[in-house]
């Protein structure tokens, strides 16, 4: 499916999978001492903005609630995996 330029980028299109909202507050993303792998990413400035926001209010750091909250989603969807893989029937005899 071809998208063309005119359309707004903010409306989805093709097929979606519709996921439980499962994020955590800004609060539950206060860093945890774990072993790390360094990446580099470009994120929006006011996305940068807004957690710098959350961790001065939380007297947290704001890379650190990023990566918690990278980490969380990631589990999610690995649990997601696994549910959807028990899921589907067998189709081997």
């Amino acid at each position: 499916m071809r998208r063309h330029f005119d359309e707004d980028p903010a409306i989805p299109y093709g097929n979606l999978t519709i996921v439980e909202d499962f994020l955590p507050p800004p609060s539950a993303l206060i860093p945890r001492k774990t072993p790390t792998t360094r990446v580099t990413m470009e994120f929006n400035s006011n996305s940068i903005a807004a957690f710098k926001d959350f961790a001065r209010a939380n007297k947290a750091s704001y890379q650190a609630m990023i990566r918690n909250l990278v980490d969380l989603y990631a589990q999610q969807m690995v649990e997601a995996a696994k549910k959807t893989k028990k899921a589907k029937p067998s189709t081997a005899h």
